[in-house]
């Protein structure tokens, strides 16, 4: 057992001689995990501590902030969010003062992993808090300065999107502190001003429903990457892991599927046949689990031609789909037993992130944070945390 008291009197630039499982403490912070008979300097130590330290706030924060999203409808999320928000660019900045070895760290991958789950909750919760504000007490806004504000957290999100991979290219672990610091910002910023100003529309335009699920999936990505930066981060300081995530970065020469394509095209049903896979933008007026065997998930629309979507062995309602929703999908148009429907299709997220960058993001980020929970091939608006299953859009991403 390691002298903590002669430890921190030593100092700093002192080399210290650690051995094989071993702990040490100061004012109840303490230094967990195994090095083979290694040798730290004191400044080492110390990070070590900070960031033990982190993820014993890591871990509160994140049960502090659940409970803040499931009671009074969320409304003490933000200022917990907004603090974390800081602690977690601390963080950052002591992951990247790590130096570079040729072995795991002291601090484990799930400890960074417990960061990297506060980050995205925080995010996500923090605007989805917002937008439920918003609902709750409507405020008037100019909409073309609404959409001024989306456009340019969309923009702000690629070129995060882009730093991200040229961060692993390079090595460069501070670019990605960086990358969570903006994307902390613009969750606090034009995403969050956007969230608020175009929540509690009622029977709002399509135009408007199709913003608010453009916010809604803004706010989830942002929260992906939030978390990713942070897991980014700790293997850009093992060798052996920053060689191997620098020929991924390499490898995946399409940075995102175009999300902005599907958001620009007019969804139509009219005139489909069954058999065409058409896109559709609509509100969610029910939903329900069928029990038939393999069970599926049947979601009544108001959109005319077809009334009716349905989900095969996936259950929306825990993935945070809830009535009263827009939502935005590409179907098939399927009929059985004289009942025309759409039948929602599910995402290759693994085979696509051998390709995409943001795709492997979102299957590195899965122990964190899910962005497309169960792989459903459908975005929806942030749903209200009074409906039933409302408050699984967060729990059934963790």
């Amino acid at each position: 057992m390691l002298d903590a008291t002669a430890v921190f009197r030593a100092p700093r630039g002192l080399t210290l001689n650690v051995e094989r499982s071993f702990q040490a403490g100061l004012g109840g912070a303490f230094i967990w995990g195994e090095i083979a008979m290694s040798t730290i300097t004191m400044d080492e130590f110390l990070l070590h501590s900070e960031l033990r330290s982190l993820r014993q706030f890591a871990n509160d924060r994140v049960f502090e902030l659940l409970a803040a999203y499931d009671r009074d409808a969320g409304a003490g999320v933000s200022p917990l969010a907004l603090e974390a928000y800081d602690q977690l660019v601390d963080g950052a900045v002591i992951l990247s003062e790590l130096p570079v070895v040729n072995e795991d760290q002291v601090l484990s991958e799930r400890a960074v992993t417990k960061l990297a789950r506060l980050a995205a909750v925080a995010v996500h919760a923090h605007i989805s808090a917002r937008y439920q504000a918003g609902r709750l007490a409507p405020m008037a806004e100019d909409p073309a300065l609404v959409l001024r504000a989306i456009g340019r957290a969309e923009r702000r999100y690629g070129g995060l999107l882009l730093d991200s991979r040229t961060a692993a290219k390079s090595g460069r672990v501070e670019r990605l502190a960086e990358t969570l610091a903006a994307c902390l910002d613009a969750a606090a910023g034009d995403i969050g001003y956007a969230a608020i100003a175009l929540a509690g529309q009622g029977d709002a335009p399509k135009s408007a429903g199709l913003a608010a699920i453009r916010v809604a999936h803004l706010a989830r990505r942002v929260a992906m990457l939030s978390a990713a930066s942070l897991m980014l981060m700790f293997r850009l300081t093992n060798s052996a892991k920053a060689t191997g995530l620098r020929k991924v970065a390499e490898n995946r020469t399409r940075l995102a599927r175009p999300v902005a394509e599907m958001f620009a095209a007019v969804p139509q049903v009219t005139g489909a046949s069954v058999g065409d896979r058409v896109r559709l933008q609509a509100r969610c007026t029910d939903i329900a689990w069928v029990d038939d065997g393999d069970g599926h998930t049947r979601i009544t629309v108001d959109a005319g031609q077809v009334s009716e979507l349905r989900l095969s062995r996936r259950n929306a309602q825990r993935a945070g789909l809830a009535k009263g929703t827009w939502l935005y999908l590409a179907g098939t148009l399927t009929k059985d037993a004289g009942t025309e429907f759409l039948q929602v299709g599910l995402l290759p997220i693994s085979s696509n992130a051998a390709d995409i960058w943001e795709d492997y993001l979102i299957s590195e980020t899965r122990p964190a944070y899910d962005l497309v929970p169960a792989s459903i091939d459908m975005l929806w608006e942030l749903p209200d945390l009074r409906e039933i299953g409302g408050r699984n859009e967060l729990h059934g991403r963790l």
